[in-house]
């Protein structure tokens, strides 16, 4: 009988660690293979940043109008998109605004940062479409512009220009992500040294 308890103790102890083991497993596995989603997703930014203004020294520039029949534009942002991860970035859609406040002065605190479908001033340019980016590859947006005089007032000091935006895409697994950016335009510097970065706005959020 002692026996009988006894056999059947040990039994119910085995079970309980077969099914601790078997939970601990599946949670190592759920683990690993979230691990693995973190480190083989896509992870798209923006590389640069440049300007393609060559109507804004010509003496006789006037702003065209977006719905004007037969528009031709040549003022451009080049707003460069890499995919620094190791699996394809795919739907990838490039938002690109700026806004200009008095020369010298910090953006407002309760400013939006709305994209341009929301916004009617006409400092503020969009791009979107859609196209996927290879791992380690970059894509080129070409943002046109259509009123290239406020960049001409941030040259002559004028005024401050933020540029500001976000890159959403999705990844292999599905998920949709959000990565946000903001840059001060500061002319007068070098090329490579005229967007500098807005570290308050340089978040990634997952949309799905």
């Amino acid at each position: 009988m002692a026996m009988d308890v006894l056999a059947t103790s040990i039994n119910a102890t085995a079970t309980v660690a077969a099914s601790i083991a078997a939970i601990i497993s599946l949670a190592a596995l759920l683990n690993i293979r979230k691990t693995n989603k973190r480190q083989l997703r896509a992870y798209v930014g923006l590389e640069s940043l440049r300007l393609e203004l060559p109507e804004l020294n010509d003496p006789n520039y006037r702003p065209i109008q977006p719905d004007k029949a037969g528009l031709v534009v040549d003022d451009y942002v080049l707003a460069t998109v890499k995919n620094y991860g190791t699996t394809p970035a795919l739907d990838v859609r490039t938002q690109v605004n700026w806004h200009g406040v008095p020369f010298g002065t910090l953006i407002q605190d309760d400013f939006a940062y709305a994209d341009a479908e929301s916004i009617t001033t006409p400092d503020i340019s969009r791009v979107i479409s859609r196209y996927a980016v290879m791992q380690q590859q970059s894509h080129v947006d070409r943002v046109p512009v259509y009123d290239a005089s406020v960049f001409k007032k941030a040259q002559q000091r004028e005024i401050s220009i933020w540029m500001y935006g976000h890159i959403d895409y999705r990844d292999i697994y599905g998920r949709k992500w959000s990565r946000e950016f903001s840059f001060i335009y500061e002319p007068w510097q070098s090329l490579e040294q005229q967007f500098v970065p807005d570290a308050h706005r340089n978040d990634e959020r997952r949309l799905r």
